[in-house]
């Protein structure tokens, strides 16, 4: 937890008027603290649940706690019958008295609260002392927050803003914030004066502990068996995220409108102005499960202000992308026009809308388009035969780079935007380049450890499984890698293309290795399936005699469903039909399936957020097939507060056997790859350390260089 990560982001001044003070300072500052110092004119236990975002994950942060200072709330009879007490008798009164107060403002709080409250002061998460000012000197009405990382790196917030639920939702208030290194001195300062609070140190001010006290009023609440949550929605339902309302009446030509109560969050916001700033042209590196989609269509209001008339192309590589590309687009008030099968089913709605709108003096249409549908003569020659302003969203933009499809892009465009964790074509820098030149350079990188780090993706942890070829596969590999050599070195562009060819066999026979059902099998008899995702290769898994079993994805399917006890799983594979692809992806999130297998289907635009566990067969060493598998996992859901990763590394037969220790050179480029995306998959997960410091041992041991 860093406080660093944030630090550039805060502002000096937040105002409740102008600010979501919740969402934008209190959950990201609480997120990345390991302490929060906190002494306020009054605290009510409903205050917690409106920073429920950055408590759920600081209370889980090893060794957090919370230490609270505030001032009892008493009214003049109550000082009256304090200061009428002898001196010795008078602590003994003021006791009782806030005990009465604080068991009041207990009762009106939510059950839910009220147990969450109970089990971080039971469990020693949080700490209470009450101020007062003695012989009638006023009250304590101090306002002072400082949250401190387990680098002892600190952000300190002052101003009119108590903590209670009002103070923090509909009172008008603001505060200042001050951060390391430019505000040090003014840091130290407040926290010399905290300390002196919190150690009844400070002249003019008694100050009790009220801990025990508090456990005394909270035990009634508390239950042993409690857990606190996994999850902001958990502890305050309010927060959990409202499907985005669709209006009653949509029309294919239309104006934009943003969603109620809907806006971006700053990150979006970063990434749209960046693009803007770049004459509305650029790519957006986003990682899988940040938002491209909402982010893209903030961008679209945005091109609407600048033109009367705008037709929307979104061009994404498939049927069910467009689909749920669709859903966005009518919660802004357009109903999007389907591109894709049947020129019939498509060609005139499109045609006529156009023609709708260069008879109109304004609005806004948008088509949504498959890669293959795009191509088409029919489909270009609609788009181009207009003067209308065209903006042109390529979502999985690296896609947009391959063959034809690159060269064929409407010049025209005057806006347009990229979208992709990884929009750089591994192996083919024409592809790259072809994208940059005409949707512009990168503008805009929102990576996964960002993500991650700011609670937007859900943590991981990172299993790797190392598997052994056979005989037969490895001789197959060496013979395979040897013809590459051959082929590759070769300025044939016959030779070349077989080159490629080769490498993508050999990739099949690893993806497919034989063992590694067995593996699955065997991890999955530790692991139990459930809400899982098994990866698998598109080849045939071959005996170790060499001769063809079966496909490796209908090879899993049939094993596990035939295990004692039987596993549920689906198959997930392009052709499903739409009905059917919908059934699978339910039948995980209810229960009903345990889990599904998957080729490339899933590597692209399929949402499943409630997936939890990823077993990956099909051992890809192209980076961006990682990057989105990995990233397809990470997607929040209610309940899921760790994802699990396994990733079954193939290796050289005798790899297992002690003895063995001198690698040939395929052997070492083999393990060498296998590790390097290791590498990536273990750098951002939980358990990072031992995973790295493991694969440092095995390189040593094999003398495997980096970059080899």
């Amino acid at each position: 937890m860093s406080l660093d990560l944030i630090t550039g982001s805060l502002k000096q001044e937040y105002r409740s008027d102008t600010d979501n003070i919740h969402r934008d300072f209190y959950v990201p500052c609480l997120t990345n603290a390991v302490k929060y110092d906190r002494a306020v004119g009054y605290f009510t236990s409903d205050s917690l649940a409106l920073v429920a975002r950055g408590l759920v994950p600081f209370v889980s942060n090893p060794g957090s706690l919370m230490r609270l200072v505030a001032s009892p709330v008493l009214n003049l009879e109550d000082e009256k019958a304090i200061y009428d007490k002898p001196a010795d008798e008078q602590l003994q009164c003021l006791t009782k008295l806030l005990t009465e107060s604080v068991d009041k403002a207990i009762a009106k709080a939510s059950y839910r609260h009220l147990e969450f409250l109970s089990w971080m002061v039971f469990s020693g998460k949080i700490q209470i002392k009450l101020a007062y000012r003695p012989n009638h000197c006023g009250i304590f009405h101090e306002k002072i927050g400082i949250f401190t990382d387990s680098n002892n790196r600190h952000v300190v917030f002052t101003g009119s803003m108590n903590e209670t639920g009002a103070g923090m939702s509909s009172n008008l208030e603001s505060f200042d914030v001050y951060t390391e290194p430019a505000d040090l001195s003014r840091i130290k300062s407040k926290n010399a004066h905290f300390e002196s609070l919190w150690s009844q140190k400070h002249p003019n001010l008694t100050v009790i502990d009220f801990t025990d006290a508090s456990k005394a009023l909270l035990e009634r609440y508390r239950r042993p068996e409690y857990r606190p949550p996994k999850n902001e929605e958990e502890l305050h339902p309010e927060l959990k995220p409202k499907p985005l309302p669709v209006p009653l009446v949509l029309k294919t030509l239309a104006i934009l409108a943003a969603p109620k109560g809907i806006s971006p969050y700053d990150y979006q916001q970063e990434a749209i102005n960046s693009w803007l700033e770049k004459e509305s042209r650029g790519i957006l590196e986003m990682a899988t499960g940040t938002g491209k989609t909402l982010t893209a269509l903030f961008s679209s209001l945005k091109v609407q202000e600048l033109t009367p008339k705008l037709l929307i192309v979104i061009v994404a590589p498939f049927k069910h992308l467009c689909e749920q590309w669709a859903k966005d687009v009518r919660r802004f008030g357009v109903k999007p026009i389907l591109c894709y099968d049947s020129k019939d089913q498509w060609h005139r709605q499109l045609s006529t809308t156009i023609e709708r709108l260069n008879l109109s003096e304004n609005g806004t249409m948008i088509a949504c388009v498959t890669n293959a549908t795009f191509q088409s003569d029919s489909f270009l020659g609609l788009i181009n035969s207009t003067a209308i302003p065209l903006f042109v969203i390529g979502d999985e933009v690296h896609n947009l780079g391959a063959g034809k499809i690159g060269k064929i892009l409407p010049i025209r465009a005057q806006y347009r935007l990229g979208l992709s964790a990884t929009p750089v074509r591994q192996g083919d820098e024409e592809g790259t380049q072809t994208i940059f030149d005409y949707f512009g350079e990168s503008v805009y990188s929102f990576s996964l450890k960002q993500a991650i780090e700011r609670n937007i993706l859900t943590p991981y942890e990172y299993y790797p499984i190392y598997v052994p070829l056979t005989e037969w596969e490895a001789a197959k590999y060496k013979e395979l890698t040897a013809q590459y050599a051959q082929y590759a070195s070769s300025n044939d562009p016959e030779m070349k293309d077989r080159a490629e060819k080769i490498l993508f066999e050999r990739a099949n026979l690893t993806g497919a290795a034989y063992h590694k059902t067995g593996a699955l099998i065997q991890q999955l008899s530790k692991t139990p399936l459930d809400k899982g995702l098994v990866y698998c290769s598109p080849g045939t898994v071959m005996s170790p005699e060499g001769d063809e079993i079966d496909t490796q994805i209908n090879l899993v399917v049939t094993k596990l469903r035939q295990s004692e006890p039987p596993v549920t799983i689906s198959q997930f594979v392009n052709f499903v039909e739409d009905e059917e692809r919908k059934r699978l992806i339910s039948d995980i999130s209810n229960g009903s399936a345990r889990g599904l297998a998957a080729i490339r289907c899933l590597d692209e635009g399929v949402d499943i957020p409630d997936l939890k566990q990823a077993f990956i067969l099909a051992s890809s060493r192209n980076y961006r097939q990682s990057v989105q598998r990995r990233g397809r996992l990470l997607r929040r859901a209610e309940g899921k507060t760790m994802a699990f990763l396994y990733d079954f590394v193939v290796v050289h037969p005798l790899f297992n056997e002690p003895a063995y220790t001198t690698l040939l050179d395929w052997e070492k480029s083999l393990l060498a790859s296998e590790l390097k995306r290791c590498a990536e998959f273990a750098d951002l997960s939980m358990n990072r350390e031992p995973l790295l410091l493991a694969m440092a041992e095995l390189k040593n041991k094999y003398q495997i260089q980096d970059g080899q």
